[in-house]
C-alpha cells in the first residue's frame, strides 16, 4: 500500500485511469469478503459523495483554459482562500524554493496550495502521489512521485526528478506529513502526523529556501472519530470531506523563508525538519484571541505647540551643551528645574505616543513624581523648532541614598533584592521614553538617541557601568505573541544572571495553552528572527516593539516581567545593559570618541576598532 495525497493508503480511494474518475477500491483479498464489499461499495460511494466529486472535476473543465486547473476546480466548488499581499511577498519570485504546508483537510488545501504558489510562480510544481495526478486539470502542475512513505519506499528516479526541478530553479510545494491531520486520544487537538525528513533532505541538497504555510482549521468530529476506529475510515471519508468544503473560504498564513544559511547551520535533515514543522505550527497562532480582555483603547489627544518660554529653555540648554547631533536634530540633557516650561509639553507628547500603541496613563499629561529628580534627554528639531522625543535618566548614586529603591521608577514595578544595586554598582535607569510619530522607526533617529544616552554617561558620569530600563509591550498583543516573546527572553543566553534578584510586583500570567508552542530555539535565534516570528502571528502584522528590538541588538539581558495596571495593563520587560560590553560594532558607533577611555575605566580592553 502507498500513501496518497487524498488519503492514507490504496485501500480507500483510487481512480480509474481510463475515465479520470475517482472511485472507492475494494480493500479485501479473500473472495467472500471481497464479493460482499463489492455489493456494498456503490451505496457507500453515494453516501460518501464520490460521484459529486467526480462531477465537480468534470464541470471544472468548462473554465479552462481561462483558469488554471486548481483555480477552475475551486471556482466550480465556489471555494476560495484568503491570504495577504504581505504574506504572498514572502514566497521568492525566482530561484529554487520549497513551500511546506500542514495537511488539515486532505483535499481542498491541495488545490488552494497549488493555486497560491502558481499566483507567484508559473514554474511551481506540487509534490503529490498518483491520485491527484490522474485528474486531468491538475496534471501539468504536479510532480507525480512517491517519496513520502519513508526511505524504504522512496523511488530513486522520483527523487532525482524532484531535485532536478529544484536545481533548475523551480518551486516545489509539498505536504510533508503525507497524510491528513487527525486527532489522537493522547492529545487535545488535531495535528499533522510526523513529517517526513525527505523534504528537508531535498531542501538541504538543493540549497532552496523553505517557506512555511499554514491552513487554518481541520475536518469535523465525525472524521476524527472515524479515524480513531480505523485509519482507513478516514481515507474513505475524504471525498465527502472535499465536497463538504463547497463554498468554503480557507484562511492561509505564510511565514518568512528559512534561508539556506540557516538550514546549513543545522546539524542534519532531521533538525531542519523539526524547524520546518515548528515554523509551520507557529503560524496556527495567528488566529488566536488577544492576550486578555484589555481595557478599551484611549482616544487620541491633541498636543498644542510648545510655548515660547519652553522653546527658550531648550535653547539655553542647547547653548550650554549639545550631546550629539545629526542634521537638524540635536540632543541636550537638562534637569527638571531647567525646563519647567517644557515639562507639560513632554507630558502631553508622552501620552500621545503611548496611546497610539494601545498604552497610556489615561491622563491629559503623563507626568509623575519621578520627573522632578530625574534628568531629561531632549531631542530637538532645529529646523521645525519642535520636540521630537525625550528620555528620562535616573542616576542611582544620586537617588538611592535619599529615596531608596522606591525613588526609582522601576522600584514601583519591580522588587529588588537588598544586594542588587550593591553588586552592580552605579546604575543609570532609563524610562518614559517616547518618539513623536514623525521620528519613529527611523534607524538614524534611534541611533542618535542611543548616542545621546551613552555619551551623556561616558562624558559626565563615567563611573556608571550599567543601564537599567523597562521596555513596554502593548496590551493588545495576542497571548501567543506574549508567550513567544517571554520564551525568547527567558532563555539562558538572553536572561540576565541577576534575574533571581528581581521580582515583579504584578506577575505576567501566561496561562496554560491548549496547543503548546513549538520549542523557542526552533523559532528564533536572534532579535531579527524574533521580530519575524511575531510579525507572522500578529493579526496586524506587527513585530516586537522597536525599543525591545534595539535593546536586544545592543546585547541587553532580560531580568523580569511586570504588568502595569496604572499604564493600561502594559507588560514591561526589565532590561539590563552592560555599557562597556555593548555589542562591539554598536558600541563603537554610539560611544564615538569616548569608547576607549570608558571601556578601560571598567576593565574592558578595546582589541579591535571597527572601520569608520
Amino acid at each position: 500500500m502507498t500513501k496518497d495525497h487524498l488519503g492514507h493508503d490504496d485501500g480507500g480511494v483510487t481512480e480509474e485511469e481510463s475515465h479520470g474518475e475517482l472511485k472507492l477500491s475494494n480493500p479485501f483479498r479473500d473472495p467472500v469478503r471481497r464479493r460482499m464489499a463489492s455489493m456494498a461499495l456503490p451505496a457507500i460511494s453515494r453516501m460518501l459523495r464520490v460521484g459529486t466529486l467526480n462531477q465537480i472535476v468534470q464541470d471544472s473543465l468548462a473554465h479552462m483554459p481561462e483558469m488554471n486547473g486548481p483555480d477552475a476546480i475551486l471556482h466550480t466548488m465556489g471555494a476560495s482562500y484568503e491570504t495577504s499581499a504581505a504574506d504572498l511577498a514572502r514566497i521568492p519570485k525566482e530561484g529554487p524554493c520549497v513551500v511546506v504546508a500542514n495537511h488539515p483537510f486532505g483535499g481542498i488545501e491541495g488545490l488552494a496550495l497549488m493555486s497560491l504558489v502558481l499566483r507567484v510562480r508559473p514554474d511551481a510544481k506540487t509534490l503529490v502521489n498518483r491520485i491527484l495526478g490522474l485528474i486531468p486539470p491538475l496534471r501539468e502542475h504536479l510532480l507525480l512521485v512517491d517519496v513520502l512513505g519513508g526511505g524504504a519506499k522512496a523511488n530513486t528516479m522520483s527523487m532525482r526528478a524532484t531535485l532536478s526541478h529544484l536545481r533548475n530553479g523551480g518551486l516545489l510545494a509539498v505536504f510533508p506529513a503525507g497524510e491528513v491531520s487527525h486527532a489522537r486520544l493522547t492529545r487535545p487537538f488535531v495535528a499533522d502526523p510526523p513529517w517526513s525528513d525527505t523534504i528537508a533532505r531535498m531542501a538541504k541538497r538543493s540549497g532552496a529556501p523553505i517557506v512555511p504555510v499554514r491552513f487554518a482549521g481541520h475536518n469535523g468530529v465525525a472524521f476524527q472519530l472515524a479515524g480513531m476506529v480505523h485509519p482507513r475510515l478516514r481515507t474513505v471519508m475524504l471525498p465527502q470531506e472535499v465536497v463538504n468544503k463547497n463554498h468554503a473560504r480557507l484562511q492561509v498564513a505564510i511565514g518568512h523563508p528559512i534561508r539556506k544559511k540557516d538550514a546549513d547551520a543545522l546539524a542534519d535533515a532531521s533538525e531542519l525538519n523539526a524547524v520546518m514543522r515548528a515554523r509551520c505550527d507557529l503560524l496556527a497562532f495567528r488566529w488566536s484571541r488577544t492576550r486578555k480582555k484589555s481595557p478599551p483603547p484611549l482616544p487620541p489627544i491633541e498636543v498644542p505647540p510648545l510655548a515660547a518660554d519652553g522653546k527658550q529653555q531648550i535653547q539655553r540648554c542647547l547653548e550650554r551643551e549639545i550631546i550629539a547631533e545629526r542634521g537638524d536634530l540635536a540632543l541636550t540633557v537638562a534637569k527638571h528645574d531647567e525646563i519647567t516650561g517644557v515639562m507639560p509639553h513632554i507630558g502631553a507628547l508622552r501620552e500621545e505616543a503611548y496611546r497610539a500603541v494601545g498604552e497610556g496613563s489615561g491622563k491629559d499629561l503623563d507626568l509623575d513624581e519621578y520627573d522632578e529628580h530625574y534628568q531629561h534627554l531632549l531631542l530637538w528639531d532645529r529646523g521645525q523648532e519642535r520636540l521630537g522625543g525625550a528620555y528620562r535618566l535616573g542616576f542611582s548614586e544620586e537617588i538611592l541614598p535619599r529615596l531608596g529603591h522606591r525613588g526609582l521608577y522601576t522600584g514601583s514595578l519591580f522588587k529588588f533584592s537588598p544586594d542588587f544595586f550593591k553588586r552592580l554598582g552605579p546604575v543609570v535607569e532609563l524610562g518614559r521614553s517616547f518618539l513623536s510619530s514623525d521620528y519613529q522607526r527611523k534607524p538614524a533617529t534611534l541611533m542618535l538617541l542611543w548616542r545621546g544616552i551613552v555619551q551623556t554617561i561616558a562624558k559626565h558620569h563615567p563611573e556608571y557601568r550599567w543601564i537599567l530600563g523597562p521596555v513596554s509591550i502593548p496590551p493588545d498583543h495576542t497571548r501567543p505573541s506574549m508567550r513567544v516573546i517571554a520564551k525568547y527572553l527567558e532563555q539562558p543566553h538572553v536572561q540576565s544572571p541577576f534575574a533571581p534578584e528581581v521580582k515583579s510586583r504584578t506577575k505576567l500570567k501566561k496561562g496554560v495553552p491548549l496547543r503548546p508552542l513549538p520549542k523557542i530555539d526552533r523559532l528564533a535565534t536572534s532579535p531579527e528572527e524574533l521580530d519575524d516570528r511575531i510579525q507572522e502571528i500578529d493579526p496586524m502584522g506587527r513585530g516586537i516593539p522597536v525599543l525591545l528590538r534595539q535593546y536586544l541588538k545592543i546585547g541587553a539581558r532580560h531580568l523580569a516581567f511586570n504588568v502595569d495596571p496604572e499604564f493600561h495593563d502594559t507588560v514591561d520587560s526589565l532590561m539590563l545593559v552592560d555599557g562597556p560590553n555593548i555589542e562591539r560594532r554598536m558600541r563603537s558607533l554610539i560611544f564615538g570618541p569616548y569608547e576607549e577611555a570608558y571601556c578601560r575605566r571598567h576593565g574592558v580592553e578595546i582589541t579591535q576598532k571597527d572601520p569608520s
